[in-house]
């Protein structure tokens, strides 16, 4: 999950609203309370970090001369900032569940054989051929999407010519959508491999990534033009993504319902980008949003461990959100200050 502010010009409150909203989305939807389609919370998180980090990229790129070429000025400085984002909560929370729970008889031990697709961020890899998530861990496969976009995505900025990166993008975008519509129509897979708990591949996801890289492609000329255009494309997708949550069938209406949530979630973004004064914004800039967006990537990470502990006794789903909210805000804002805040602090010294 992207960091906060990271990649805008200056720090952006309403993203962190939005960032609040897509992880309680999918923290209600584990619980199995509510929310059938809680799972595109993290569609949401796609489309903004697709927009943040290819915003970062190319601002890297166009000043990368001037600050030493292209591994001191682009390369290096990204992974050092992305190294010091992700890794210390995630890793720590590894060892946490597959070393020290079991050693203390507190959780089962894991299989190394199991273990090491999620210290290598390639479990989503893992789970869609072996569809046997860990439990308490099926939420890292979006972190291995992201760490994989992390790894391929910076170099295509880097190198394809600036006039070809917008078709690049749209390839991108619009191959997924296809390649699942392919898996629906022509059942290659079992049934089991073809729906949205399982289409984990990282080629599959691309399109929210890719739908937040274009809207990053369309500001270096200044998102104000597209405001009127987002409205009615906002509207007309939204209908349709509201439409299309009635229609039956998990594997059909992943296909036709992700991509319609995409870009009513990009419509959304660039009118909150462009229209800062609007109730919208407002709302989204409230107090205890922004606060929850800002520890959003430690809630993300531990919600699902802490609430399989209670699924695993029985718990009913209303008592298991009441006690798992609480104490997943409580461990993220943990984690944010003893953990994740330090490590941050370092960026400036080691990737000025």
């Amino acid at each position: 999950m992207t960091e906060p502010g990271e990649g805008t010009p200056a720090h952006v409150d309403e993203l962190d609203g939005l960032r609040a909203i897509a992880v309680l989305t999918v923290l209600v939807f584990h619980t199995r309370i509510a929310l059938s389609y809680g799972w595109l919370g993290v569609e949401l998180f796609f489309v903004l970090s697709g927009y943040l980090i290819t915003s970062i990229l190319l601002r890297s790129r166009s000043a990368m001369e001037r600050r030493g070429g292209w591994w001191e000025g682009y390369a290096k400085p990204f992974y050092i900032r992305r190294t010091l984002r992700i890794f210390p909560l995630a890793y720590a929370a590894l060892f946490v569940i597959f070393v020290l729970l079991p050693a203390l008889g507190w959780r089962p031990a894991v299989p190394f054989g199991q273990q090491v697709w999620y210290w290598l961020y390639l479990n989503n890899w893992y789970i869609w051929s072996a569809y046997v998530p860990i439990a308490g861990m099926g939420h890292f496969w979006s972190l291995a999407v992201e760490e994989q976009f992390y790894l391929g995505w910076p170099w295509v900025v880097l190198l394809a010519p600036r006039k070809h990166l917008a078709r690049v993008a749209v390839l991108l975008a619009t191959t997924p959508m296809l390649l699942r519509l392919l898996l629906v129509l022509v059942p290659i897979f079992p049934g089991k491999m073809r729906g949205p708990d399982t289409v984990r591949i990282t080629l599959l996801r691309m399109d929210g990534l890719m739908v937040g890289a274009l809207l990053a492609l369309l500001a270096v000329g200044g998102l104000a033009q597209w405001k009127p255009h987002a409205r009615w494309v906002g509207l007309i997708a939204g209908a349709g993504f509201l439409a299309l949550t009635f229609l039956p069938g998990s594997s059909i209406a992943f296909v036709l319902i992700t991509p319609t949530f995409t870009v009513t979630v990009a419509a959304t973004l660039l009118l909150i980008l462009t229209s800062r004064d609007s109730a919208v914004c407002g709302l989204l800039r409230t107090r205890w949003l922004t606060a929850i967006g800002k520890i959003s990537y430690g809630i993300y990470v531990v919600h699902l461990p802490i609430i399989a502990v209670f699924q695993e006794r029985g718990w009913a789903p209303a008592r298991i959100l009441a006690v798992s909210l609480p104490a997943t805000l409580i461990v993220a804002a943990v984690s944010w200050f003893c953990l994740e805040r330090p490590f941050l602090r370092l960026k400036d010294r080691l990737a000025p």
